[in-house]
């Protein structure tokens, strides 16, 4: 005797409560089971799923907070600092363990001989751009993993960096320095991650730049 699928969906229609005692083959073997238990297995493993991702969603919302709140200490601390050679340790306070960050430099462009603390070099544009090659930028963040004598370069007192994020400070669209930051992991800084919060950092350290230099005159 054969049914037909018609049949079969005619007959479920009128006793519902029949697909209740159906016998499903289980993918482990030649056990078989029942539909609601199948039913009942497959709305465990839903829930397992929606409270995995609602766990990821919640520590991002705290990771996300935490970076919010250290970019904030950052930016105020920058805008209320006089003194330019302060501002490296204000990054490193505010910013390296929300955004591991290992080394830093600031780079402002100045004519004549090359001036150098630990954190800030005043150098000519075009020595800067010959000594960095390629990854002189003068138009948007370019973030990436760098090569150990590039790094020697960027980050002349830190040791073991292994990718870099490198802005472009404008000040009236002219480009006045350069500000660098590292991380000893090699992808912790790439070409997808967003650079607002950089750009933002960029352009406060262009606008107390000018009141820095004339407190130091």
């Amino acid at each position: 005797m054969t049914v037909t699928i018609e049949e079969v969906e005619a007959y479920l229609s009128e006793h519902p409560e029949a697909v209740l005692s159906l016998k499903l083959k289980s993918t482990e073997g030649s056990n078989t089971i029942s539909f609601a238990e199948r039913r009942a297995e497959a709305l465990e493993e839903r829930l397992a799923q929606t409270q995995a991702k609602l766990q990821e969603l919640i520590d991002v919302s705290k990771d996300n907070e935490r970076l919010f709140q250290a970019c904030k200490t950052c930016l105020i601390e920058l805008i209320e600092s006089r003194d330019i050679n302060a501002l490296a340790h204000i990054i490193e306070r505010s910013l390296g363990e929300a955004f591991s960050v290992y080394g830093h430099h600031l780079f402002l462009f100045e004519d004549g001989e090359v001036s150098a603390s630990p954190d800030l070099t005043r150098i000519d544009q075009s020595k800067l751009s010959r000594q960095m090659g390629s990854l002189f930028t003068t138009s948007a963040p370019w973030l990436g993993a760098i090569r150990p004598y590039e790094a020697k370069t960027i980050f002349p007192n830190a040791k073991s960096v292994a990718s870099a994020a490198i802005v472009p400070i404008r000040r009236k669209k002219q480009l006045i320095g350069l500000f660098c930051l590292g991380s000893a992991e090699g992808n912790h800084f790439h070409a997808q991650l967003s650079t607002h919060f950089l750009e933002l950092l960029a352009d406060v350290i262009a606008w107390i730049t000018p009141r820095a230099d004339t407190v130091d005159s």
